[in-house]
């Protein structure tokens, strides 16, 4: 006679561990669809602060005189590289506010995320002659 330890698994244990696999696999697959959500939007505002740091680096080298006195250039559908795209993802505000003795530069750069809300960072400097 054959003990029963010698026999294997029963057929309710083996759908108990495949039920629970499938509620592990399941788990595991939200962990990465959030992860993969999260990191589309790291991307976007990785992009979009360098779009707005490499605005703010262009003014810097531009002499004092020749930025505006009070203004706003708005660049519609700009591409990550910072050029204008069809479709293009990014719209770049830039506001200067000049006085005689300093100029205050904002660089907005807004997008409208894979969920369909927009979002925006600013990045604000002063400037002097």
């Amino acid at each position: 006679m054959v003990s029963r330890s010698a026999r294997g698994f029963t057929l309710i244990e083996l759908l108990i561990a495949m039920a629970l696999m499938f509620v592990a696999l399941v788990g595991m697959l939200a962990l990465q669809i959030i992860a993969l959500r999260a990191n589309g939007q790291a991307r976007s505002i990785t992009e979009a602060t360098v779009l707005a740091q490499d605005k703010l680096e262009t003014l810097e080298h531009t002499p004092f005189a020749l930025l505006s006195s009070t203004g706003s250039v708005v660049e519609p559908q700009l591409g990550p590289q910072g050029t204008g795209v069809p479709n293009g993802a990014y719209t770049r505000t830039t506001t200067t506010t000049r006085g005689a003795t300093q100029a205050t530069i904002a660089v907005r750069v807004g997008w409208t995320g894979a969920d369909g809300r927009a979002h925006a960072i600013t990045v604000n400097t002063l400037r002097t002659p």
